[in-house]
């Protein structure tokens, strides 16, 4: 009989030692709903001399509280603890205007890295004093003054827009030519016909001209929500438009 009862009282302390086990082993670790992003960006004056990366302002934007931090002397930085989600990364600093990067996907708890690091320059110190087009058989030439004037010791840089109407600026044009330098003044910039029409500009077309200074590295980027690319730090001191008939 005494050793029945031991029997009976036996099974349920094994049962609940086993069962104290199971729940230990059992439990899940609760799923990451964030992580780092980290990246780094490249800091040039207005023309080919590289700087120090430190103290640009890197922003997650639609963050709440707003998560932003600001890069080392070599230009890295790491965004702490960024909820998992597509974001839009803004670079921008006091003299360089405020550079975007969209889409970036981010779903990774070990941290996702921006691969692409952008070069960015200096806003233009270059206006553009004055503009004249002269119109040749097959071409058109468009010559610019500059202040400080160009000269091949100090290459200067700039952008040419195109418009349909006297309102043409950096917001509002129907063509803009890549970025382009000069060593010297004035400087002119000649289109062959054939080139115009690569613009997408029509032939006996009326057709309005707008220049501003710029940097080598532009910090231009495709904004989606405004459908069309922005300039950050062109010179905001630019001639008036002038025009002219696409032969």
């Amino acid at each position: 009989m005494n050793t029945i009862r031991f029997f009976y009282f036996l099974i349920p302390a094994l049962l609940l030692i086993s069962c104290g086990s199971d729940d230990g082993g059992s439990s899940n670790p609760t799923p990451a709903t964030a992580g780092d992003i980290s990246g780094s960006v490249n800091l040039y004056d207005s023309g080919t001399t590289q700087l120090s990366g430190a103290d640009m302002t890197i922003t997650v934007e639609g963050t709440s509280p707003l998560i932003t931090t600001t890069t080392d002397a070599n230009g890295e930085f790491t965004l702490s603890e960024v909820p998992f989600g597509t974001y839009t990364i803004a670079y921008s600093k006091t003299g360089y205007g405020t550079f975007k990067q969209f889409n970036i996907a981010h779903n990774n708890e070990n941290g996702t890295s921006i691969t692409v690091a952008p070069s960015l320059g200096q806003l233009s110190p270059t206006e553009v004093l004055s503009v004249d087009i002269t119109i040749n058989t097959n071409e058109v030439e468009i010559e610019k003054s500059l202040d400080p004037p160009a000269s091949s010791n100090d290459r200067r840089y700039f952008r040419i827009f195109f418009g349909s109407d006297d309102t043409v600026s950096n917001t509002n044009f129907v063509a803009v030519a890549p970025t382009l330098e000069t060593g010297s003044e004035p400087s002119t910039t000649t289109y062959s016909v054939s080139e115009l029409m690569d613009l997408g500009l029509q032939s006996g077309s009326t057709v309005f001209v707008r220049v501003y200074g710029d940097s080598f590295f532009g910090n231009s980027y495709n904004d989606p929500g405004l459908g069309r690319e922005v300039f950050p730090n062109l010179n905001a001191n630019s001639a008036s438009p002038v025009s002219f008939v696409v032969p």
